[in-house]
């Protein structure tokens, strides 16, 4: 299952520098040599699920993180409720086990770690999608150290959690843009989706749809959820932004969303959708760059 998510995530190509050259070359041959891999793996499924244990945890975790690349091998929303429930049980349980099953203390750690995990998972759907998330905060400090990418990254959609609560004090939380982008691209992404969640404003939507064509930037099937949404922000904001600059980020978006739909084919929706809110607010705002301006096929 690892080699399954691993050929998902690589790109195989050398850095480009504009989205039309953001395509993986070698997509179509790693996603083959994903697919062989996780038949692979589902050999082993039932034998490594059978018994509530670490293991098996594990198990389910590497099944819903390959979910995220390829939803149709699985319903991600059940793996993730069967994970909650498993780690809630080790945990309740942990220090009994601790004496009676051998589980030592680098059981422990993982257990809080996968808690981590099965958190951000959760999350990650519930803000792409507006579900519901009820699984347990970690009991951890909030920590945003570029050192630790895995607790950063679980801070952030710890952020994220609390805000659509209703908490609004996470504003003052959030660490800022990171536009010298010292940040690894994942966090980079995660950043962003929260500041345009935490503040919906163009701003924020320009960051999603820069990160979102970076060098290395992993892309799940709720990518285009997201870039979506920051597409729609900036056209509705149309007359504060240059055309020029409208007209790069929004061909970053419809980009995106192309090269998505041959992932995950309800990203054409999307494309289709935005390219719809364009000329509707075109039509409003009457913009004096109106069919003048061009970046690669992607006319304004």
């Amino acid at each position: 299952m690892i080699y399954s998510i691993g050929c998902h995530v690589f790109s195989g190509t050398e850095s480009k520098t504009t989205p039309k050259h953001f395509h993986q070359r070698n997509s179509v041959k790693y996603r083959y040599f994903a697919v062989t891999f996780f038949n692979r793996a589902m050999a082993y499924l039932e034998a490594s699920t059978m018994e509530p244990t670490v293991a098996t945890l594990r198990a389910l975790l590497l099944f819903a993180i390959n979910s995220l690349f390829d939803p149709k091998s699985g319903n991600i929303g059940q793996q993730v409720a069967l994970a909650s429930r498993l780690a809630l049980s080790l945990e309740a349980n942990l220090e009994a086990r601790l004496d009676s099953q051998g589980l030592g203390p680098d059981d422990a750690i993982m257990i809080r770690n996968m808690h981590s995990t099965i958190f951000c998972l959760e999350n990650e759907i519930a803000s792409a999608l507006d579900r519901p998330a009820t699984f347990p905060e970690p009991d951890t400090a909030l920590r945003f150290d570029r050192e630790e990418p895995a607790e950063y990254l679980c801070s952030l959609y710890r952020l994220q959690h609390r805000f659509r609560k209703g908490d609004r004090t996470v504003t003052q939380l959030l660490p800022s843009f990171d536009q010298p982008a010292k940040l690894n691209p994942g966090l980079r992404m995660v950043i962003h989706q929260t500041h345009l969640l935490v503040n919906p404003c163009w701003g924020s939507a320009w960051h999603v749809l820069e990160a979102v064509v970076a060098w290395d930037s992993i892309h799940i099937f709720l990518t285009p959820h997201w870039v979506y949404r920051a597409g729609c922000m900036l056209i509705q904001n149309m007359p504060d932004i240059y055309g020029v600059d409208l007209i790069q980020l929004y061909s970053n978006a419809l980009v995106v969303l192309e090269l998505s739909s041959r992932k995950w084919p309800s990203s054409a929706a999307l494309s289709a959708s935005l390219t719809e809110v364009m000329q509707h607010l075109k039509r409003k705002f009457r913009p004096d760059w109106s069919g003048k301006l061009q970046c690669g096929d992607v006319k304004m």
